[in-house]
């Protein structure tokens, strides 16, 4: 196998009914998302990820965004406790495709946690506390992890939907942050790189290797 795996989920046919919470409602054009997740997979392929890749489910406008589903770590996976409930039967797919290569433990309700409000930058895991993510969302999460020696760190996030949409990881000691949609204080110990106002988005980023 190579070293690193990715999965991704196609777009499903009503993506324009997908969960907005910072956003206006705009059309959306599903055979150019079809086109976009074509290229993002190919980049990845590219720089040598292996591709779990798991069918569009028409019956989840969200299901592409295949991240929020679960919390993958060396050791173990945590199964997501979704914050939305339109998006809670996304995880049950999700879940058997990793099985075969983790540990599975879950999270459940009333604590809410999504995995776009997951960061990890090496044994520190920095968690948003957003619309979809709670406190014992949180609490459940680190103790599920802390046997595994890793610390959870709670992040506010203030004006993005999840964690990721704030920051995104340069290395084990540099973060890419939004310090307008996330807490840049729970940061203190890292590198900051802030992206400038007017490109609010450019955060949302993905590491892969070095």
């Amino acid at each position: 196998y190579k070293k690193f795996r990715a999965i991704t989920r196609g777009v499903s046919r009503k993506i324009g009914a997908c969960e907005l919470t910072y956003r206006y409602r705009e059309e959306v054009n599903f055979e150019k998302a079809v086109i976009q997740l074509g290229r993002y997979c190919d980049l990845l392929r590219k720089w040598g990820v292996d591709l779990m890749p798991l069918a569009a489910n028409d019956s989840y406008p969200d299901c592409c965004f295949v991240q929020d589903t679960a919390v993958v770590l060396d050791e173990v996976c945590v199964i997501a406790s979704m914050g939305a409930p339109a998006r809670v039967g996304e995880v049950s797919e999700v879940e058997r495709l990793i099985a075969p290569f983790r540990r599975i433990r879950r999270i459940f309700p009333p604590a809410t946690l999504d995995g776009g409000d997951v960061v990890q930058f090496g044994k520190r895991l920095f968690v948003g506390l957003s619309s979809r993510t709670n406190a014992r969302g949180l609490a459940a999460l680190e103790k599920i992890v802390e046997v595994f020696g890793y610390t959870v760190i709670p992040v506010a996030v203030t004006g993005g939907l999840h964690l990721t949409t704030a920051c995104g990881i340069v290395n084990d000691e540099t973060v890419l942050l939004n310090p307008r949609w996330a807490d840049a204080s729970a940061f203190k110990d890292l590198r900051q790189l802030h992206v400038p106002e007017q490109e609010p988005w450019a955060a949302n980023t993905i590491r892969v290797d070095d």
